[in-house]
């Protein structure tokens, strides 16, 4: 007796295939929802990571050109497909974004008052900057779907610096 009426109940356990399939239906319109908003955040992290970087090296040639009474230049390495943008100071090289980006996650550019490309930028033992057409403006971009651009803009030979986003990087 005891066996034949726990055969009988039916058991309310668990989900039906019904409400299985309503749930995946909600969280992928959810996922949907959230996933470019995600990649545009994102994009804009690795662009502020990477301007950063870049702001701390031209402040860090900065002062080791005070301090040592030498000049000390900032190089830039643009990236590629396969490898990413490098910062040189003092000869140190360091990838952008620390490790922490694929290659072709950000690009990083230079260019100067003239528009034209800029590969290191050279700090006097004064701390001022050697011979320029300013400003200079180091941008970063990650140029994947929803996209951010950063920049680093140095205005003036005593290397005052801004930095600046999106139209601000192109002017």
């Amino acid at each position: 007796m005891f066996f034949k009426s726990k055969m009988l109940r039916h058991s309310d356990q668990g989900m039906t295939i019904l409400e299985v399939i309503a749930v995946m239906a909600i969280l992928g319109i959810l996922a949907a929802i959230a996933a470019p908003g995600w990649t545009a955040f994102a994009n804009r992290q690795r662009a502020n990571r990477g301007t950063d970087q870049v702001l701390q090296a031209v402040r860090k040639a900065q002062a080791d050109a005070k301090r040592t009474r030498r000049n000390r230049t900032v190089e830039f390495v643009e990236g590629t497909a396969t490898a990413t943008p490098k910062l040189i100071v003092g000869g140190v090289s360091s990838n952008l974004g620390e490790g922490s980006f694929n290659p072709g996650a950000v690009q990083l550019s230079a260019v100067d008052g003239n528009s034209d490309p800029v590969s290191e930028i050279s700090f006097a033992s004064t701390g001022g900057l050697n011979d320029v057409d300013l400003p200079i403006h180091i941008t970063v971009a990650a140029p994947l779907e929803g996209g951010a651009t950063k920049c680093v803009i140095i205005r003036s030979l005593l290397g005052a610096t801004q930095i600046g986003s999106d139209g601000e990087c192109n002017s």
